[in-house]
């Protein structure tokens, strides 16, 4: 390959002409959920020219062979798109099997070495705990509502706050305890559960543990938060005089809880020491 020929492939140019280009259906379509994640870091940032979208030439038009998403998320926020233009077709199936999707993990060790001390503290509390990243993130985050998408959005863009390491320590425990023989039940549903459960005044977290120990036959996988509270009300009343209305108590609390902002509930955990 000539020099000329490399110099003309590496040059990037600059538009707000939306018009030159097109799609090719070689490609995956535009995701919608992608676009909103790319918004907010193109609102921020910008489109980066570091990273240019690849065009190839054909009937007149600029077909965009990687780089579809930004170039969508540009074009409707008015931003001027940098791109580059190729003149070998890529096979489009290949290069996208090769991008590497960043990992819960990926994103907490990124932010922490950028000085952000709650995905420092997040990661500590992964390391003392051994809950997965992706629950830790909701038990330190507080995150009772159930709405796992938007919560994990807010840690990928990083927003992520810990609300209470008190509490999540609490919840880890109790997790922990009744999850010791069935790691099974060890899902983002159940720890909404355990979150819910643990907002229940007077709750005795070692008469759970127990009764989780007794009725292992009881312990069995639910597909929602509700599911895993009447298991576990039935197993802290198994046996037990004074019957306690456990799954109620828990949503009341939860719902209570879901009233306060972050921030309220940051300052509520800190008063109750």
């Amino acid at each position: 390959m000539t020099q000329a020929r490399q110099k003309k492939q590496e040059k990037l140019y600059c538009t707000k002409d939306y018009d030159l280009f097109t799609y090719t259906p070689e490609n995956r379509p535009v995701d919608a959920r992608k676009r909103r994640d790319l918004r907010e870091s193109m609102r921020k940032y910008g489109f980066d020219p570091m990273y240019p979208i690849n065009c190839i030439k054909h009937n007149g038009k600029l077909v965009i062979q990687d780089g579809q998403h930004r170039f969508a998320v540009a074009q409707s926020m008015s931003l001027p798109v940098w791109y580059g233009i190729s003149e070998t077709r890529i096979n489009i199936a290949e290069r996208n099997a090769t991008q590497h999707v960043w990992r819960v993990p990926e994103y907490a060790a990124s932010f922490a070495a950028q000085g952000n001390k709650h995905y420092t503290e997040l990661l500590d509390f992964r390391e003392t705990t051994g809950i997965p990243l992706s629950i830790a993130v909701m038990m330190l985050g507080d995150s009772l509502t159930g709405r796992g998408t938007s919560h994990m959005g807010m840690f990928r863009e990083g927003r992520f706050k810990v609300v209470s390491r008190s509490e999540a320590d609490r919840a880890a425990s109790l997790f922990l305890g009744v999850t010791a023989t069935a790691k099974h039940l060890r899902t983002r549903f159940f720890a909404h559960a355990i979150m819910a459960v643990c907002l229940v005044r007077g709750l005795d977290d070692q008469r759970l543990i127990s009764g989780a120990k007794r009725c292992s036959d009881a312990l069995v996988k639910y597909g929602d938060r509700a599911g895993f509270l009447g298991m576990l009300e039935y197993i802290y009343n198994n046996h037990r005089t004074g019957r306690v209305p456990l799954k109620f108590l828990a949503e009341e609390a939860a719902k209570k809880r879901n009233g306060f902002t972050a921030e309220q509930r940051a300052k509520r955990a800190a008063a109750s020491g």
